[in-house]
């Protein structure tokens, strides 16, 4: 395993997803389900919806489009859900290593592949959502102490606020986009305050379907999805990682 730049890092979900351009027949996702069923022996079936915009009479109507299968592994920390739209691999704590978790992915998006047969893709996303955990000590928290992104609030306001901040822009590196959300949430940890970091890098065109070049691409999501985390960070909040 090839070690991060961070023994302790803040990780709290890693996904890899895949969404289609056209869906599937559904009796396809059920041989996926079945095919990883080895590495994920618990399974949660879901009604998979969407919502149809009706020209005339009530606006919305609800039909149904196969099911959501999601199967997680004995300790459900490892999940893999697929539906006839999608296709996503999670990582739960503790997070192992991107070269573990990308050779997992790499492993179900084989058998995927081979029984889907898919032709064109819709989207790539590579989604990490971190929470800092920072001990309150009975003073006053600056997130700007910790966090490049944040919103200034008044002192008076104390220590009890709760915020979301959402920003997006262009990633030239892949061609695609980023998106960060962050904000301080309720922390589990007692005499603590957390803050969310949510990074979702995203690609929607020109995508590649060899498996070298989609594999590459990955890599390259992995790269600047960790140039905008160690953008966000202070130096203080970087230290406490080490």
């Amino acid at each position: 395993m090839t070690p991060g730049p961070y023994s302790h890092p803040p990780i709290t979900e890693a996904v890899i997803e895949l969404r289609l351009v056209e869906a599937v027949d559904p009796r396809l996702v059920e041989k996926v389900s079945d095919a990883l069923a080895v590495h994920y022996p618990r399974l949660q079936i879901l009604d998979n919806h969407e919502l149809e915009i009706r020209p005339t009479g009530f606006p919305f109507a609800s039909r149904s489009v196969g099911h959501i299968y999601r199967r997680a592994s004995d300790a459900q920390t490892e999940i893999m859900v697929v539906s006839v739209n999608n296709f996503a691999v999670a990582q739960l704590p503790d997070y192992p290593s991107w070269e573990v978790f990308i050779e997992r992915f790499r492993r179900d998006w084989e058998a995927w592949r081979h029984i889907m047969n898919v032709q064109r893709l819709g989207r790539i996303g590579v989604r990490y959502i971190n929470r800092i955990d920072i001990p309150t000590d009975s003073h006053l928290i600056q997130e700007k102490d910790y966090l490049n992104t944040f919103i200034n609030m008044p002192d008076s306001f104390g220590n009890e606020y709760r915020y979301a901040l959402q920003v997006s822009f262009p990633c030239p590196a892949i061609g695609g986009m980023v998106l960060v959300n962050s904000g301080v949430v309720p922390s589990p940890l007692e005499g603590h305050v957390s803050i969310l970091l949510d990074i979702d890098i995203s690609k929607d065109h020109s995508l590649p379907m060899r498996e070298s070049e989609f594999f590459n691409l990955l890599n390259e999501f992995r790269n600047e999805k960790n140039r905008v985390f160690e953008a966000c960070l202070t130096q203080k909040q970087k230290d406490t990682f080490k």
